[in-house]
């Protein structure tokens, strides 16, 4: 009886527990591209740098929401030169760090991958030099790179 009971709770918890899977968003217009901005955990042990920081996201000027720890955005794109800029300086973000900023081009029917690197700058960080220090990248990643590291976070609603 104590077992089942266990075996219960166990499969109750691995089902509660799973995170989904990152899925390809299809594209509404077969000219369109989809731009994938995500912000995955960061490498380092132990506490994630800035988790409840989340900077809004905007592309050619046109905020598209914050991109929360640990999330990811799906937009689709007409083709074309498009720049994305990660900043804290519009109403509902929640980021204090200066803005990223870089240009992607969509190309029709492809998928494209911008990724926000949030990590702790252990270097920067000692005994004589006190307070968080963070090194932050807003930059392209290989899709064949990008789907490894997409499928951990979740799609922001």
């Amino acid at each position: 009886m104590f077992l089942r009971l266990i075996l219960i709770v166990a499969l109750a918890c691995m089902g509660a527990c799973q995170t989904p899977m990152f899925t390809y968003e299809p594209v509404s217009n077969p000219d369109n591209g989809m731009l994938y901005i995500y912000r995955p955990k960061a490498s380092n042990p132990g506490a994630q740098p800035l988790r409840a920081k989340y900077p809004a996201m905007l592309i050619d000027g046109v905020s598209k929401g914050g991109l929360k720890f640990n999330s990811y955005l799906a937009i689709e794109l007409p083709q074309g030169a498009h720049k994305i800029l990660a900043t804290g300086l519009t109403p509902g973000s929640n980021w204090s760090e200066p803005d990223r900023e870089v240009n992607v081009n969509i190309a029709r029917g492809k998928n494209q991958f911008v990724k926000l690197s949030v990590q702790f700058d252990l270097q920067q960080m000692q005994v004589f030099n006190p307070g968080n220090k963070y090194i932050i990248r807003l930059a392209p990643v290989a899709e064949n790179t990008a789907v490894y590291e997409i499928r951990e976070t979740s799609k922001t609603r």
